[in-house]
């Protein structure tokens, strides 16, 4: 039975929307304020969306009363420019001072620290003790329904971490520190007593961005390891590649994802045949991050993942992988890793030569098990110089991964970066799309590198079984990336062949930065006009 949708439905989805409406967030805004001061279902809806994201602790602060909190507002030459608000405490804080700020606090759910001393409105160290005692008094944190905390590492004062420690409530699930390379012992054990705080509640924790000259480089490490310990239930984990982090996340059964960057890779010791490799099971999301081969082959030396069933997998190898490590490192992929039921695939690594040991469409054949892959993106290196071959960025790779898994719904074959030079070897033409309409049928997204500056070919004459349409049903966007060379004489022919091939194509990009921008702009309006019509 069809059911309307309540006033409280509809509410929050104008509100939700208004939110979201990045375009006139200022406008946004206003009109969520206005809903806030009608009645009392609009404006708890209107509310909860209002607060539910802070950027530190200044509105919140500012809904003191004037008598007790000054504010002075200066203007500041940023990306956006603005005002920069800065508060003063002019008379001690009663409790009965709080009702307002705690009414609005209740709401908020999700705090961002990207620049921890503009989130206090440069207050004064001993302002911000007063306030933080004054808040412990109360009998319930100021953040009481903080569920996320995103933290980014900057040298912050003593008070600060007082501040942050105090105001936090205790059922925050996801915690996201994020370092500028250097992390200090403070921010680490704000961290650390974050998730003390939340320790049941904590599914979510991530530590990105460490880099090898951190220091103290071994007690930052530790840290990290006695926060992972006190957190039973975490489910998502980002981490640095460190062994003692790894082989306590190896006695997760909870966790389902696990992202490893090495960036601040430690050595572990080498394998020996009394040493056990650590199993990590139950998860379906892996993600590993490396910039060198050698560091790779290392880590899945020490970690077996063949008891994960991984849905998800993103392998992302920064640095050149030499001819003679690529054997050694599928093997090691091989023996580490289960892909029977994997459905969506990333895969970046670049070779140091033109004629690599192993062509990527044989890697991808053995690394992917799984017949039901769903989403495959597969990047390639952003620099390639003249001279330099991309033999597997043609025309047979594609063949080779639409005919390999003909339940593809989303396609990225392209470049991290924009290519510089000229790309010599086999290109992608016009014919590898129609290969990937007849073999995946059910192909909505497509970002691919296309060379259409040659023959545009018959699509009646490569259809099988005197067939008038290709095997492709549904809508697909375009996605069409550097390199992609399109001649002017082939407009209109190529629009039509996208017609022909595709059921219908909701939506043609291209790269701005491409020197053909306008030809495709004209092929999309033809392709889009064939589709109307």
């Amino acid at each position: 039975m069809h059911s309307a949708l309540t006033i409280p439905e509809l509410v929050s989805t104008i509100c939700g929307e208004l939110d979201r409406d990045t375009s006139n967030r200022k406008q946004g805004q206003a009109t969520l304020a206005a809903f806030a001061r009608t009645c009392k279902t609009v404006s708890a809806i209107a509310l909860s969306v209002l607060w539910r994201q802070q950027n530190g602790f200044v509105p919140l602060l500012c809904c003191l009363s004037t008598e007790v909190l000054g504010i002075a507002e200066s203007a500041y030459s940023g990306r956006a420019g603005g005002c920069r608000k800065t508060l003063r405490l002019q008379q001690p804080i009663r409790p009965e001072h709080w009702s307002r700020v705690f009414n609005y606090s209740r709401f908020t759910q999700d705090i961002l620290l990207w620049e921890p001393e503009n989130a206090f409105g440069n207050l004064d160290d001993h302002t911000l003790e007063s306030i933080s005692r004054s808040l412990s008094e109360q009998p319930v944190p100021l953040l009481q329904n903080l569920q996320k905390v995103r933290y980014r590492a900057r040298s912050v004062r003593r008070a600060a971490y007082a501040f942050l420690c105090v105001v936090s409530g205790c059922n925050v699930a996801s915690i996201l520190y994020t370092s500028d390379g250097v992390p200090s012992t403070p921010d680490l054990h704000f961290i650390q007593c974050l998730a003390q705080k939340s320790w049941m509640s904590v599914t979510e924790f991530s530590c990105n961005g460490l880099v090898d000259k951190m220091s103290p480089h071994i007690t930052c490490y530790e840290s990290l390891v006695t926060t992972l310990r006190s957190l039973p239930n975490l489910q998502f984990v980002s981490i640095p590649c460190y062994h003692p982090l790894l082989e306590q996340l190896s006695k997760h059964p909870s966790l389902r994802a696990l992202s490893v960057e090495s960036r601040a890779f430690s050595e572990f010791s080498p394998p020996s045949p009394a040493t056990k490799r650590h199993r990590i099971q139950g998860l379906n999301s892996l993600s590993l991050d490396f910039e060198f081969g050698t560091h790779l082959i290392e880590f899945l030396d020490h970690f077996d993942f063949t008891d994960s069933k991984l849905e998800t997998l993103h392998i992302h190898l920064l640095h050149n992988c030499p001819t003679d490590m690529q054997n050694r490192l599928l093997e090691a992929f091989q023996s580490s890793l289960y892909t029977g039921v994997l459905t969506n695939f990333s895969i970046f690594v670049r070779y140091a030569t033109e004629s690599p040991e192993i062509p990527l469409g044989d890697v991808l054949n053995l690394l992917i098990a799984s017949p039901k892959l769903d989403t495959l993106e597969v990047l390639l290196p952003e620099y390639l110089t003249p001279g330099m071959h991309c033999t597997d960025a043609g025309d047979t790779l594609v063949a080779q991964i639409g005919r390999r898994w003909g339940l593809l719904r989303q396609l990225t074959l392209a470049s991290c970066v924009d290519l510089e030079g000229t790309v010599q070897g086999e290109a992608i033409t016009l014919k590898s799309l129609f290969v990937l309409a007849e073999c995946c049928p059910a192909l909505s997204f497509l970002r691919i590198m296309i060379d259409a500056s040659g023959e545009v070919p018959d699509v009646r004459a490569l259809l099988p079984d005197g067939r008038m349409e290709t095997a492709h049903r549904g809508e697909i966007q375009l996605d069409f990336t550097s390199p992609s060379p399109i001649s002017a004489g082939n407009v209109e022919s190529v629009a039509r062949f996208l017609g022909d091939v595709f059921w219908s194509v909701g939506g043609l990009v291209n790269d701005e930065t491409l020197g053909c921008r306008e030809l495709w702009e004209e092929v999309e309006d033809i392709v889009l006009a064939l589709h109307v019509a």
